[in-house]
């Protein structure tokens, strides 16, 4: 008897000591009521080895590092040489898991852990270089109190004088649940934005907690993307939206929440040239301050789904005649609808001989179709105009041309009238099918530059041409490429330079019959993105416009 009653007391100490064990230690904001939890979890490296002697951090999940006090020495502990940790006592509730390593100043968060059971085997943590959020707070938060961080860790920024971005600095690559703006003086909190993504050695920009979603999007101007020696500026990027890059049903039906800026939340002017929302298609041309050259990591950054958000497509600016864009024709309208000038010319075209079949799959989006017999569009009451240059005059123009067929007859493009400035396409009695920008020279004649950079003009196939004229010099690219860079002379001495005709695309819009007889010089085929300027823009831009603007672009590139 005397035996069992030892026996059975020294069971009971074990009891009593294990229950001691498992009580909890230390109240820390968030924690629920006492349990026996534990959590148990590893820690690797980047590359997957195990991180020996990794510092790890328990927090509850709404843990306050500026409010709330500091943590218990039961919820720090380090990692064993198998990179194995374990916290013992845990409140049931929600706990964040925050490991560094001071030897590589490596970071790794494992968020939202449910402590509800004996013990929970927590995700794999691996550690990798952090990265930061640039937090931009309106200009009312007060700076002298107001601090932003990221519950259940320790980071935390107090906001800056002056609007200036608050930074938190080594943030763990991954999904950052949540960010928060409070003040020291007060127990509100506003949520700034949700499931933040951060990626290793990269600075994301956390702005606009109006609108529900962001991504950004990166300009790649490296080897990879499209090669530029020279920075641009105040270029227009096109952003193409599908399903594969854009959940249509979280923005409004046209659009009109979409919202861009630069990494320092500066809003950039964009206009929508197409949004079609059923068929998750949508165009978007977005005026970009500065494109750098021989950059991979340059981006801006899209928002929607803001249900009170207006309309801020805006044309004008994208396309803003003081940077020389005097008319730019989309020709993504109804086939039997105007044609309307983007910039604040408001040289809208009038359409003949179309029909809504005219309007086509294009280059970009929705362009038109000309029939070859009767369709042109003509631009009224701009004989003379911004589109009117004099002879050796500093201008450009550029399009998206699709020819039907091939045959011997001229066919004009776009233009100011044939004893003026134009682009055609034309074709040989020997089969050589060329591109040619001309402009006319009173009493002297056509100064031609043409082309038929191999393989020949064919058809059924998109070329995005540009011609140049800079004071006495000519130039015509094709497909971004300078391909040729002096101008021939057909001879027209006894024929005057007429600046009377308006600005047509698809036909001369009146029978040619110098210096022999053409017609009308109707175009079979399609036309999209015609545009004039009245600068004469870099071999850069040039470049960029069409690798932008091609169906695999080069420049834009979504985050994951």
């Amino acid at each position: 008897m005397k035996k069992i009653i030892t026996i059975s007391l020294s069971i009971f100490l074990l009891c009593t000591l294990f229950i001691l064990a498992c009580t909890k230690i230390g109240d820390i904001a968030g924690a629920g009521s006492e349990t026996t939890n534990c959590f148990t979890g590893i820690v690797v490296s980047a590359d997957g080895s195990p991180a020996a002697n990794a510092i790890v951090q328990l927090y509850p999940s709404s843990f306050d590092p500026v409010k709330n006090p500091e943590l218990s020495d039961s919820f720090v502990t380090t990692t064993n040489d198998r990179g194995v940790y374990e916290f013992k006592d845990i409140d049931t509730g929600r706990y964040n898991i925050f490991v560094k390593n001071h030897t590589d100043e490596t970071r790794a968060l494992i968020s939202n852990i449910h402590a509800i059971i004996d013990t929970v085997e927590v995700p794999e943590a691996k550690l990798d270089e952090p990265g930061a959020v640039k937090v931009m707070t309106s200009e009312n938060m007060n700076s002298t109190t107001g601090y932003v961080y990221i519950p259940g860790t320790p980071i935390f920024s107090f906001i800056n004088t002056g609007c200036k971005p608050a930074v938190l600095n080594a943030v763990p690559a991954g999904v950052i649940p949540e960010i928060v703006i409070s003040t020291t003086n007060s127990q509100s909190t506003s949520v700034l934005r949700h499931n933040i993504t951060v990626k290793s050695a990269d600075t994301i920009v956390a702005a606009n907690p109006e609108w529900s979603y962001y991504k950004r999007i990166f300009l790649n101007t490296s080897e990879t993307g499209v090669i530029l020696t020279n920075n641009i500026y105040d270029f227009p990027v096109l952003i193409r939206l599908n399903n594969s890059n854009f959940d249509f049903k979280d923005a409004k039906p046209d659009g009109a929440d979409i919202l861009f800026t630069t990494t320092n939340n500066k809003v950039l002017f964009h206009e929508i040239e197409r949004w079609d929302s059923s068929a998750a298609q949508a165009e978007i041309w977005v005026r970009v301050d500065t494109i750098y050259a021989n950059n991979a990591r340059q981006n801006i950054v899209m928002y929607w789904g803001n249900p009170l958000a207006s309309l801020s497509s805006n044309p004008n600016m994208t396309f803003d005649t003081a940077l020389g864009f005097q008319g730019v024709w989309h020709l993504s309208e109804d086939g039997a609808s105007t044609a309307f000038d983007a910039t604040a010319n408001s040289y809208h075209g009038t359409p003949y001989g179309m029909s809504s079949a005219s309007a086509v799959k294009g280059a970009i989006g929705i362009a038109r179709s000309f029939n070859g017999t009767s369709s042109y569009i003509s631009m009224l009451n701009t004989s003379e105009s911004k589109l009117d240059f004099p002879e050796n005059g500093y201008y450009s123009m550029s399009l998206w041309v699709y020819a039907d067929t091939i045959d011997s007859i001229y066919h004009a493009i776009a233009g100011k009238g044939h004893e003026q400035y134009y682009m055609q396409f034309k074709c040989f009695k020997s089969g050589k099918a060329t591109w040619e920008f001309v402009e006319f020279h009173d009493q002297k004649g056509w100064e031609y530059t043409q082309d038929s950079t191999p393989p020949a003009p064919g058809a059924k196939q998109w070329l995005y041409l540009t011609g140049i004229r800079s004071g006495k010099q000519q130039w015509l690219y094709i497909n971004g490429e300078k391909v040729v860079d002096t101008a021939a002379v057909m001879a027209g001495t006894s024929y005057a330079r007429n600046t009377l005709d308006n600005f047509m695309i698809g036909s001369y819009g009146r029978s040619v019959t110098i210096p022999y007889s053409q017609g009308k010089s109707f175009f079979h085929g399609r036309i999209d993105e015609v545009r004039v300027c009245s600068v004469v823009p870099s071999d850069d831009w040039i470049r960029l416009c069409y690798e932008n603007q091609k169906q695999n672009d080069a420049l834009v590139k979504f985050d994951d």
